[in-house]
């Protein structure tokens, strides 16, 4: 701890005697979850941000979950936007909730129940597809995550892990399973996918190590919180 609190701290001041001297240009590293359709909060955040600091760079890097903890953990992000799951119990950040998302269950355009009445179909009518997610969240906590969603409508899914995001789109565009996503997820607006909501939620989160407090990424902090918040109630 005491290393790591070092490190931090002696990056943080080499960056700010660089900004001082004009060496280097500061740079703002920002990730965020993968899958989600950021149109209506990248362009927000980068125009309050840089009317704030104007001499920063920012960097978009979209990534799983683990790799967005670990990105924080090794200095290659300086803030990120996650699910409060995958960052609340990690003692090195500072993680404040921003918005609560709803989940949806989504399939393919081809997919049998596809031709039915959307609005009538439940996560019941789904219980002997395929559930298919990312490998990287493979953990005992988001398996049961996803029984969770499933066990009120009366089963427990058949569960298959693929590499990332984007194999386990692919997968479900070709019928060969379904997934349960965040409303925020491009995919639902795609021609050849369907989706349904279900009742249930979670949180997300903005996360930052505690030793990076720098006045950019306090500011780059309290602004995502501002926009996430606003497009939680849009």
């Amino acid at each position: 701890d005491l290393f790591s609190k070092y490190k931090a701290e002696f990056i943080n001041t080499k960056l700010k005697a660089e900004r001082i001297t004009g060496k280097n240009k500061a740079v703002m590293r920002v990730g965020f979850l993968e899958g989600w359709d950021l149109f209506n909060i990248i362009p927000p955040m980068m125009e309050r941000f840089k009317a704030e600091f104007p001499d920063s760079e920012v960097v978009i890097n979209c990534c799983g979950v683990k790799e967005l903890a670990t990105g924080l953990l090794t200095d290659t992000l300086d803030i990120v936007v996650t699910m409060q799951n995958s960052v609340k119990l990690y003692s090195e950040f500072v993680c404040t909730d921003a918005a609560d998302i709803g989940k949806i269950l989504i399939f393919a355009a081809s997919h049998p129940l596809a031709g039915k009445d959307i609005s009538e179909l439940t996560l019941k009518d789904f219980s002997n597809d395929l559930f298919i997610a990312p490998w990287e969240i493979v953990d005992k906590m988001i398996i049961d995550a996803i029984s969770n969603y499933t066990r009120p409508y009366g089963f427990v899914p058949k569960l298959r892990f693929v590499k990332n995001h984007e194999s386990t789109i692919t997968c479900v565009r070709n019928n060969m399973g379904v997934t349960i996503g965040d409303d925020w997820v491009w995919a639902k607006n795609a021609e050849d996918l369907c989706w349904i909501p279900f009742k249930a939620q979670d949180t997300i989160s903005v996360a930052r190590l505690k030793t990076k407090d720098s006045d950019d990424v306090l500011a780059m902090e309290e602004i995502l919180l501002d926009i996430l918040k606003k497009h939680e109630s849009a």
